[in-house]
């Protein structure tokens, strides 16, 4: 067994130390591009949910009442912790949820940077100064435990930006990464420990479905903060509607569109689009699945996108390639019945739609996919509006910014769009109307900025956007008036009281 690609579990991280389950579920983690066993056996104990909440909650009076300034330098060891240990985490990262390491390498870059922007802002990102004066203040209350349920396509890096504000300003966290990617929650535990953070202050749960749904169940749960898909996040949503006292932070993927105007430049858009739509093997929340493009251009212009298309090289993580495989045989499966789904509707391969084969590497590739759909109206159940996290991008012809408009906002999702055209004027007036919680102009959906916020309406989220603005979902701001220096006024018919 490769010791540089294969780790073996070391069960859950609880109160400052890794604990075994002695009973409970039990998998292995097969990387997605060669099928070989990168992650040996876990064994998941649901069991270990409450002892990790009751830890987190042992650990919070102590944590909460430290200074934020006493905690800054803690998370400053954890992003050195994260330089220090950049090419083992970022091969971590490639090798169980599938992306290049290329991609996985910007990935950890992400996270030290997502660290240092937190520290930068501090409490500048709750936004506070604004309404304060010497007697109205605002206190940032932690909320308390919380619990960070992460996804596989960004293991380290989008449950790292809920995580290290949470820890900033007080709280304590239960950490359940995704069960495709359990040997980098595992590796960040092993730094959180290497950064000299309280026992109980940061715990790892490990498991699927299960444990997820414990630690959403936990009754003393303060905020949870979930990053995945629609059906999970309905689950959780309906499970905790009766507990308003538990804040609900839900991120939940798009229907991306890049809108491309008549007077677009054509090469700069077609790579965007062709980034947006194939980086991570449209493995990203933000991956460009729909492209509208106007009459006057779309000939040339989707025959400069298909051939960016047609030269991406589709390989093994660690090889020299821009895309690599999805993350299981099912996600393959999925993408190859919902591109014959939009073929029997009357959808036009232009190109792709196909698994590959990679030699010397049994993995779930697929090609890049571009389709165009047959009418602007057209519909096919689990294609057209529903996120197939896959490299499969749909065109549609419109022959006004009117009907592209329309059919950006026709999507039950809201998360990103991007604009592609000349004239600022014209991307503005596109951008006034669309409903979306990211907006680029003339670049591609896939990538966002940390100081800004990330989120989306509709089925994208619950209107509590990440990002920057993820700060503003740990604490609870109290208001704080201080009459000191103000007389009491005497009120009608209150007198001066009788002896």
């Amino acid at each position: 067994m490769d010791s540089e690609r294969f780790v073996e579990g070391r069960g859950d991280y609880v109160e400052g130390e890794f604990v075994a389950a002695t009973r409970g579920e039990t998998w292995t983690v097969r990387c997605p591009a060669d099928r070989a066993i990168v992650v040996g056996r876990h064994t998941s104990s649901v069991d270990h949910v409450g002892r990790a909440c009751e830890a987190a909650r042992r650990a919070l009076a102590e944590w909460s009442a430290c200074p934020v300034a006493a905690r800054e330098p803690l998370l400053g060891a954890l992003r050195e912790a994260l330089v220090d240990c950049r090419e083992p985490l970022a091969r971590r990262i490639a090798l169980e949820s599938g992306k290049p390491l290329w991609e996985a390498r910007g990935e950890v870059d992400a996270m030290a940077a997502k660290i240092a922007l937190t520290l930068e802002l501090g409490t500048r990102a709750l936004g506070h100064e604004a309404f304060e004066t010497a007697e109205e203040t605002i206190d940032a209350l932690p909320l308390g435990v919380v619990g960070v349920i992460g996804p596989f396509n960004f293991p380290g890096h989008l449950p790292l930006g809920q995580i290290a504000p949470a820890l900033l300003f007080g709280n304590t966290v239960v950490f359940k990464p995704s069960e495709k990617t359990p040997g980098v929650g595992q590796l960040l535990a092993e730094l959180v420990h290497r950064a000299g953070f309280p026992p109980g202050v940061f715990n790892l749960v490990q498991g699927g479905v299960e444990v997820g749904r414990r630690l959403a169940a936990y009754e003393e749960l303060d905020a949870l903060y979930f990053t995945g898909s629609v059906r999970a996040g309905r689950e959780l949503a309906r499970a905790m509607a009766d507990r308003p006292d538990c804040l609900l932070a839900l991120e939940l993927g798009g229907k991306n569109a890049a809108l491309v105007l008549d007077d677009a430049e054509i090469d700069r858009a077609a790579r965007a689009v062709a980034h947006g739509a194939f980086v991570t093997a449209g493995q990203r929340c933000s991956a460009t699945s729909r492209l509208v493009v106007h009459r006057a251009i779309v000939d040339p212009f989707l025959e400069r996108l298909s051939a960016l298309a047609r030269g991406i090289r589709v390989g093994f993580v660690e090889d020299e390639v821009f895309m690599s495989a999805l993350v299981d045989e099912a996600a393959r499966a999925r993408f190859l019945d919902a591109g014959a789904a939009a073929e029997r509707a009357g959808f036009e391969t232009l190109v792709g739609g196909h698994a590959v084969d990679v030699e010397g590497h049994e993995g779930a590739y697929v090609a890049p996919t571009i389709r165009i759909a047959p009418s602007k109206d057209v519909f096919v159940d689990g294609y057209t509006d529903t996120e197939l996290f896959a490299p499969d991008l749909a065109v549609y012809v419109v022959d006004s910014d009117d009907e592209a408009v329309a059919i950006v906002n026709a999507s039950r999702f809201g998360l990103v769009a991007t604009v592609h055209s000349a004239s600022a004027e014209r991307r503005a007036a596109i951008v006034r109307r669309l409903r979306v919680g990211v907006v680029h102009e003339n670049g591609s959906t896939a990538g966002a900025s940390s100081r800004l916020p990330f989120g989306g309406l509709g089925l994208s989220g619950n209107h509590r956007p990440a990002g920057a603005f993820m700060a503003r979902h740990t604490i609870f701001p109290r208001a704080r008036l201080d009459a000191t220096n103000r007389p009491i006024p005497a009120m009608p018919g209150m007198g001066e009281g009788v002896s």
